[in-house]
């Protein structure tokens, strides 16, 4: 039993790599720098990629600046099949819904049930904010990593 009506039509296209603020301007600005981070993090963890990543790719244009981060990212197509990846550093969260370094400390806080109000309270933005971000994050693991399935340990409802 899938934990999502039906799974998208495209699937997830985004590749998040954990690319440092500081070297994201020359990730974008210089296609070998690129290319070769992008070998690297191949290297080091596979699993981040898809799974034709490694019969080529070539780079495809960058996408719009983030209405609410101001950030661009870089596209890229693979060979085999021809999809049309982003590839997003990690130090933004998912949809560009903040930065990780402004909402890690209240995501830590919602694991252990701190309500959404306490948490604006303190952090700032709006409840709903918060609420949002919490469930865009349990959207994201279970469709990327688990592939739309519970995950082992949770038991499918009857």
């Amino acid at each position: 039993m899938t934990t999502v009506a039906h799974s998208p039509k495209k699937g997830y296209r985004t590749i998040r790599l954990p690319l440092a603020e500081s070297e994201y301007d020359r990730f974008l600005t210089d296609g070998a720098y690129a290319r070769a981070r992008l070998e690297t993090f191949y290297e080091d963890c596979p699993e981040l990629f898809p799974d034709a990543f490694p019969w080529g790719y070539a780079f495809f244009g960058f996408t719009e600046p983030s209405s609410k981060q101001q950030l661009r990212c870089r596209r890229i197509r693979l060979a085999q099949g021809r999809p049309v990846f982003t590839v997003a550093p990690a130090f933004v969260m998912p949809y560009m819904t903040g930065r990780t370094q402004e909402v890690d400390h209240a995501l830590f806080l919602m694991r252990f049930h701190v309500p959404c109000w306490a948490i604006a309270e303190v952090f700032g933005r709006d409840p709903m904010y918060w609420y949002r971000l919490e469930q865009g994050l349990g959207r994201l693991w279970f469709d990327r990593i688990r592939g739309g399935s519970a995950p082992h340990n949770m038991a499918p409802n009857a």
